[in-house]
């Protein structure tokens, strides 16, 4: 920390600093408020075959507006063929996506997060292969350099379903400062 707040670099700093200056112009980011999930799976389906995508991150799925013209359909239904839509692309342009969503209010009291708290449920947890839960709860009391009231630096990763293997649960660190996570045993908590 002293390093960071007196400003000077150490060498494996620069060259952290010049792996993610090399990554980053390697990313395409595309602002796509206001974009329906059609709109979108054409966008990458069209960088995947120009060669500019292996991978597709969409954060997040309620930021997709739903189809004013599709009646008689539920949000859960219309989010359910959102997913779809991106589940598709994933299977015909053979990239991963990576869908994140957002949970719903109950989220926040519920002791144990499974995917039934994702907000506008249903269809959209029924239709993808992969869903993993992350939580991090607020501290209580201060742990390591975190005080009362942070977020804690424990990350709690559930995987809820996966329709080719098995579900559970691990607990994993963040190491925000320098921007890592590591498994519990490769750190040591250490309370304040």
């Amino acid at each position: 920390m002293d390093v960071v707040e007196t400003g000077t670099l150490t060498e494996a700093m620069h060259a952290a600093t010049d792996q993610l200056a090399a990554w980053a112009n390697q990313i395409r980011y595309y602002h796509c408020s206001g974009v329906p999930m059609s709109g979108l799976v054409l966008l990458a389906q069209n960088e995947i075959r120009q060669g500019h995508a292996d991978v597709v991150i969409v954060d997040y799925l309620q930021k997709a507006p739903l189809h004013e013209y599709v009646r008689g359909l539920t949000p859960a239904q219309m989010r359910g063929a959102d997913v779809e839509a991106l589940k598709h692309l994933a299977e015909i342009e053979n990239v991963r996506v990576l869908l994140l969503a957002q949970v719903n209010r109950e989220a926040r009291t519920a002791k144990r997060k499974t995917r039934d708290l994702i907000r506008d449920t249903g269809e959209a947890d029924e239709k993808a292969n992969l869903v993993i839960m992350l939580d991090r709860e607020i501290l209580d009391e201060p742990m390591d350099s975190y005080e009362a009231g942070d977020y804690s630096p424990v990350l709690k990763v559930r995987v809820d379903k996966q329709t080719i293997g098995r579900t559970g649960e691990t607990t994993l660190w963040i190491d925000l400062p320098n921007f890592r996570i590591h498994n519990m045993e490769q750190h040591k908590v250490k309370p304040k």
